[in-house]
């Protein structure tokens, strides 16, 4: 069971006033070990080793790029994410008013950076067939192996959970993802959605990424 986003935004208002920089060892903390104690807000979605949690939607961070993840939290902060219909997204916009310093974020990637990555478990029964048809387009992007390239701002996909994948998909679809100005990846993404005729082609081409 999902939970809403109000029950979200409790939890994160529980758990915000114990975090704060003034419980950080004193001596200047490598930005690994600053991110980790600053990680303690992110975890209560992303999981403690970052590897998402579906009843949240929140995606593993683990895998991705230093300027994937802070491209996103950009994106966030000025509202190209995280719109109307888009619940997850306004979470994290929330999340954001409480870490606000770039510096801080730098230092959650780094600590995210630093924990081992582990490839998702199948939840779907997607056509593993169809969906290597269908990612033939996606490997333009993101590699013949899902593995993302940062010149192209494409993220590595390897390391989403399937359900994730779909319903990022769905949100490119719908315009909930990809239809702010500057968001020249997001409109890619978006263009590449509305080719996917159906959440079967969805879920056919996100179950070929997790079993690569």
């Amino acid at each position: 069971m999902k939970i809403a986003l109000a029950q979200r935004a409790a939890l994160l208002a529980a758990i915000c006033p114990a975090v704060s920089m003034g419980q950080l060892p004193e001596g200047p903390p490598s930005d690994a070990e600053r991110g980790r104690q600053i990680y303690v807000i992110c975890g209560a979605c992303h999981g403690p080793l970052a590897l998402g949690e579906q009843r949240l939607d929140a995606p593993s961070l683990v895998g991705q790029k230093e300027a994937y993840m802070l491209r996103q939290l950009r994106n966030f902060r000025v509202g190209i994410r995280g719109g109307k219909g888009d619940d997850q997204g306004r979470q994290m916009r929330l999340i954001l008013d409480t870490v606000s310093s770039e510096s801080d974020w730098k230092a959650v990637i780094a600590y995210v950076l630093s924990l081992p990555v582990q490839r998702p478990q199948s939840t779907l029964q997607g056509d593993i067939e169809s969906g290597r048809q269908i990612y033939s387009t996606c490997s333009a992007c993101h590699g013949s192996t899902a593995e993302g390239n940062e010149a192209l701002d494409a993220p590595n996909l390897r390391s989403l959970a399937d359900w994730y994948i779909v319903d990022e998909l769905q949100k490119y679809r719908m315009g909930l993802r990809g239809a702010s100005p500057g968001d020249s990846p997001g409109a890619r993404m978006r263009a590449i959605a509305a080719t996917l005729r159906s959440d079967e082609d969805m879920r056919a081409v996100a179950s070929f990424i997790v079993s690569r």
